[in-house]
């Protein structure tokens, strides 16, 4: 006997959004839930299903999550209107949170987004004061001067050996 329980499920404003809640088999909910965003062009799964590895394993702690293919992406149809991308996929993840909302009762999120997701992730927490936790991999890079010097300095240091200069 599994530990979690998946539903696919259909939302949006137009129900062209896909995604799958996973939740304990039994015993209590969390009071939080988490939002599993997909990596750039990636649907629902994450790379090397990692999305879905992640679910289960929360949900056998008792914490459900939905993993979800945003507009235009994976399983999921276009959106319908001509928003900016990134306003698009916060929308899309407001729908998602909604829909837990109304299908769980849990009111506070964490995010999970990798590269892209963590962009989409940090969008959402801003505009949205559900979300209370936010993990963020290879998402910003704000290198400072000092960083930006030693990374050129690496990168000169390295031109004599470098087989893609040698002879040019």
């Amino acid at each position: 006997m599994s530990d979690y329980k998946e539903t696919p499920v259909q939302f949006g404003p137009d129900g062209s959004l896909i995604g799958i809640i996973t939740t304990p088999a039994d015993g209590p909910l969390a009071p939080v839930a988490c939002l599993m965003l997909n990596m750039g062009a990636n649907h629902r799964i994450g790379p090397r299903r990692i999305n879905v590895k992640l679910a289960r394993q929360m949900a056998a702690r008792g914490i459900s999550s939905v993993r979800l293919d945003l507009a235009g992406l994976g399983d999921s149809g276009p959106a319908s209107g001509s928003e900016h991308f990134l306003t698009q996929a916060v929308l899309d993840l407001q729908a998602a949170m909604n829909l837990i909302q109304t299908m769980l009762g849990v009111r506070r999120f964490i995010v999970i987004g990798l590269c892209s997701g963590a962009t989409n992730g940090l969008s959402l927490a801003v505009a949205d004061s559900r979300v209370v936790g936010l993990l963020m991999f290879d998402g910003y890079a704000f290198p400072g001067r000092r960083a930006q010097l030693e990374r050129q300095f690496r990168r000169a240091l390295a031109v004599p050996t470098n087989p893609a200069v040698i002879g040019k």
